[in-house]
C-alpha cells in the first residue's frame, strides 16, 4: 500500500502507488487528479532509473486528449518549472512516436527518460 510504503522509504512503491492510483484517476473520470499522480510516480522512477517508467509515460500521453492541450499544460506547469516541463513534453512526443500502440518497454525509452533528468540536473 502507499501509506505503507511511504512510512517505509520505498520510494519504488511509492512510485508504483502512484501510477496506480493515476490510472484508477482516469478511470473514475478525474483525470485532472491523475496528471498528478502519474506525474509523481514518473519522477519518482525517474529519480531511480528504473524501467517502471512506461505506465506513467503511456497515462500521460492520454492526459492531453482527455483534458485538452491546454488543461494538460497548465497542470504541468503548475507543477514543475517550464524546463521540466518541455523535459516531460519531449519524453512524452517521443514515447508516443516510438511506441504506437506496443507494450513491450524497451531499454531505449528507459534511457530517454533518465538522460533527460540527468541534463536537467545538470543545468
Amino acid at each position: 500500500s502507499l501509506a505503507l510504503a511511504e512510512e517505509l522509504g520505498n520510494r519504488a512503491g511509492m512510485a508504483a502507488s502512484y501510477s496506480q492510483i493515476g490510472a484508477l484517476s482516469t478511470t473514475r473520470g478525474t483525470p485532472d487528479a491523475a496528471v498528478s499522480w502519474n506525474l509523481h510516480g514518473l519522477l519518482i522512477d525517474m529519480q531511480l532509473h528504473s524501467p517502471a517508467i512506461r505506465p506513467d509515460l503511456y497515462w500521460l500521453t492520454q492526459r492531453p486528449r482527455q483534458l485538452g492541450e491546454a488543461r494538460f499544460l497548465g497542470l504541468l506547469r503548475e507543477q514543475l518549472s517550464e524546463k521540466e516541463t518541455q523535459t516531460i513534453l519531449h519524453l512524452l512526443d517521443d514515447f508516443a512516436s516510438n511506441t504506437q500502440g506496443d507494450t513491450v518497454e524497451t531499454e531505449a525509452e528507459t534511457q530517454r527518460a533518465h538522460a533527460a533528468l540527468d541534463a536537467l540536473h545538470h543545468c
